[in-house]
């Protein structure tokens, strides 16, 4: 029984992980796997991304590799797409579907399909065309490779043998950023700050725009004033690569208690760029009734949100997922004491058992040992003189 119990734990395990919601969806079982490379200006090695000098009305050339490491023949198909910020910071690539208005409309591709066997690789040169009325500065738009005649995913549950399909597509891309010269000009512009909310908690929404010519990084803070001047809220928080031309509403989450309706103040200060530049001022806003009631959804509206902001929390993820990943990771804590806990006591009822087996043989060599007492000694009594 003992050496089973381990083997139980490993199955209830087993058993208890099928119970775990997916946190992610699944890549299709086949046997395409295709890599995308940027490949440095003298063709010589692989580079994170493309950094590429140019004027404007000017052409710069470089090229992709592309290798088949799966085990079947494949095709893949090549695209072009603008890039943006992302709404805490950072260069996103749009999607095919978003029209080309910036630098995914500047690359033109020599082939758009590439069918490649296994382990075969294949060079595929591009042309960013510049636009003679191109602005000084940075610019960043993309190459999008899409695996062509990619199956769907399909799960089936075990519990009501309910089927369904997820189409995945594998999306790879690499940035391409151009560099026009120029005086750079790192600015931003606040254009307001006003309150929303999401799953029942306050949101304050800083609506920021990048005016210059480069890409900038921010530091920043805003402390939160009632009417009479008392400081409510002291948040600091980051920003990511924020891209020229691109507007951003950056969510900066309220902590500890919720905001009652009122008057405030936003003391808002900023930090950004390769200069340092500074950006402070003091923003009113309002908060009303009905924005609580329609934030919290019926519930307390001066119930605490956040002790911590989300995005450091969650970095994104849904609530469901974060639940999910807490209690595995709850699961296999258990699993491993459960697992160290019976390994203990298989080895200590082992020993016993060994000991037993070695003091039989020495009982059987003397078996009257129990049935001849020894001999007790009679008291001795003194007698007395007479």
């Amino acid at each position: 029984m003992c050496k089973i119990r381990p083997l139980l734990g490993l199955f209830v395990m087993m058993i208890a992980l099928t119970a775990v919601p997916i946190l992610h969806a699944q890549t299709p079982t086949n046997n395409n796997n295709f890599s995308l490379q940027a490949i440095s200006p003298d063709g010589k090695s692989i580079i994170p991304y493309f950094v590429l000098d140019g004027t404007s009305g000017g052409q710069i050339t470089g090229q992709v590799q592309i290798v088949n490491r799966g085990d079947n023949l494949g095709s893949v198909q090549l695209y072009t797409v603008d890039a943006a910020t992302g709404d805490t910071g950072g260069t996103v690539l749009k999607m095919r579907e978003d029209a080309l208005t910036g630098t995914g409309s500047w690359i033109q591709l020599e082939r758009e399909t590439v069918t490649l066997a296994p382990g075969e690789g294949q060079m595929i040169p591009f042309v960013v065309n510049v636009p003679a009325n191109a602005r000084p500065g940075q610019h960043v738009g993309g190459i999008v490779m899409v695996p062509l005649n990619e199956e769907a995913a399909s799960q089936t549950t075990s519990q009501d043998e309910v089927s369904f399909q997820v189409e995945v597509k594998t999306r790879t891309a690499v940035a391409v950023q151009v560099n026009l010269p120029g005086t750079p000009i790192e600015k931003l512009d606040v254009l307001g700050i006003n309150l929303g909310g999401q799953d029942s908690h306050q949101i304050m929404y800083l609506n920021l725009r990048n005016s210059g010519t480069q890409m900038v990084k921010t530091t920043g803070s805003l402390r939160i004033l009632d009417e009479q001047g008392q400081q409510l809220q002291n948040i600091r928080f980051n920003i990511g690569t924020f891209l020229p031309e691109n507007e951003i509403k950056y969510p900066i989450n309220i902590v500890n208690e919720a905001l009652p309706a009122g008057n405030y103040t936003a003391d808002l200060s900023l930090r950004y760029g390769e200069t340092s530049q500074i950006y402070r001022n003091q923003l009113a806003f309002d908060i009303s009734e009905a924005d609580n009631v329609q934030i919290f959804e019926g519930q307390a509206a001066l119930a605490s949100p956040l002790t911590v902001q989300t995005n450091q929390l969650t970095n994104g993820r849904p609530t469901w997922q974060i639940i999910a990943i807490g209690g595995l990771g709850l699961l296999l804590t258990g699993f491993v004491i459960y697992l160290i806990v019976s390994i203990v006591q298989y080895e200590r009822e082992r020993k016993l058992r060994k000991q037993k087996t070695v003091q039989q043989p020495q009982l059987r060599q003397r078996p009257n040992l129990q049935s001849h007492p020894l001999p007790t000694k009679q008291p001795i009594r003194a007698r007395s003189g007479q």
